[in-house]
């Protein structure tokens, strides 16, 4: 009795604290955006840094959710009026290390809580930075 219980609190430990990272394909064409700071080879001025974080349940698709951090990012583009973002970094919940490659973090604790856990819009996350650029006039 004592050893099956142990073993079911190792294995809603290991689920609680349980993450997986899940890359994805964004196009940045829509968003006027570069994961380099090229942009194009044009020659800009920095407004300033942005940043978007977004959430859902675990059966959204890692793109649609990554589509909407970057529609995020490119809301806060406009507000700032800026013509493009540049050096879009997509950052892992798991490490907080900065990566090029869209992903989404699937925290999988979230489904072994009570059972219920994965039917909020807490159990996935997607997190983006990147700098706003205005376009300098030749």
């Amino acid at each position: 009795m004592k050893i099956r219980v142990l073993l079911l609190v190792i294995l809603l430990g290991a689920g609680v604290a349980a993450c997986t990272t899940q890359p994805t394909r964004v196009s940045y064409e829509p968003y006027a955006a570069y994961s380099s700071d090229r942009a194009g080879n044009r020659t800009y001025r920095e407004l300033g840094p942005i940043s978007a974080t977004r959430r859902a349940e675990l059966w959204v698709p890692c793109r649609e959710l990554a589509d909407r951090v970057m529609q995020r990012l490119d809301q806060q583009r406009r507000d700032l009026q800026g013509d493009a973002i540049v050096q879009v970094r997509w950052r892992d919940h798991r490490t907080n290390q900065p990566a090029n490659v869209p992903h989404c973090t699937r925290e999988w604790g979230w489904a072994t809580l009570f059972g219920v856990g994965a039917l909020g819009p807490w159990a996935q996350v997607a997190h983006a930075e990147a700098l706003v650029i205005r376009f300098e006039e030749p």
